[in-house]
């Protein structure tokens, strides 16, 4: 059978089963039927979305040198910035020229091999690497910036003030043993300019009342 013959044959097989030849499982009704009977709102594809139905799919995570795959490394620039996460790749079986990337079933980008880039898809990779490593230099500089302040508070113009920083347990020992110095003052009366009982023998500690 040569092909023309078997795609002659293949027509007629798909008009007939779809629009002439009664379904058990639809009450008797063709296909074609049933999809004319069906007031289910039809829910329109996009064209450039179409060719993504048939593709194959795999688990990958994004790496330094984008995403590995069957030995190549396919890169994109909004690959950048991504570095551990995992997305889906779907491909077409057999033409690794191009792979589709979904993170969380969402579509991405398309990204190409590395050694398959147009010299205007390089630069756009090379122009956002370098964007995201200014961005990230100015990130760490404002923590580094911020931690400053914490750790070193300004107490004059041009001195900084030397902080130590202990544990949580170290800071709740101290706070005990300068609450129980507290109390030892407040418990002393020549502190609150208390003059002594002169019935009261010298050295005693006792501050109860004297009866007559």
């Amino acid at each position: 059978m040569t092909l023309a013959h078997f795609v002659a044959k293949f027509a007629g097989w798909v008009h007939a089963y779809n629009t002439t030849r009664p379904h058990g499982a639809l009450g008797g009704q063709t296909p074609l039927e049933r999809w004319l009977t069906d007031a289910t709102p039809i829910q329109q594809v996009p064209e450039h979305e179409l060719r993504w139905l048939l593709l194959a799919g795999e688990a990958r995570i994004i790496g330094r040198y984008g995403i590995r795959f069957q030995g190549l490394n396919f890169i994109a620039p909004e690959l950048d910035g991504r570095v551990g996460q995992q997305v889906e790749v779907r491909y077409m079986p057999h033409d690794l020229r191009k792979i589709e990337v979904f993170p969380d079933g969402n579509w991405l980008t398309t990204a190409r091999p590395q050694g398959q880039l147009s010299p205007e898809e390089r630069d756009q990779v090379l122009a956002r690497r370098r964007a995201d490593a200014i961005e990230l230099g100015r990130r760490q500089r404002r923590t580094s910036r911020h931690a400053k302040l914490r750790l070193a508070p300004v107490t004059a113009p041009g001195r900084i003030e030397e902080v130590t920083v202990i544990s949580r347990a170290q800071a709740d020992v101290e706070g005990i043993r300068h609450g129980d110095e507290r109390l030892r003052r407040l418990a002393r009366a020549d502190l609150l300019d208390l003059e002594a009982d002169p019935r009261r023998p010298a050295g005693d500690p006792d501050l109860s009342p004297q009866v007559d």
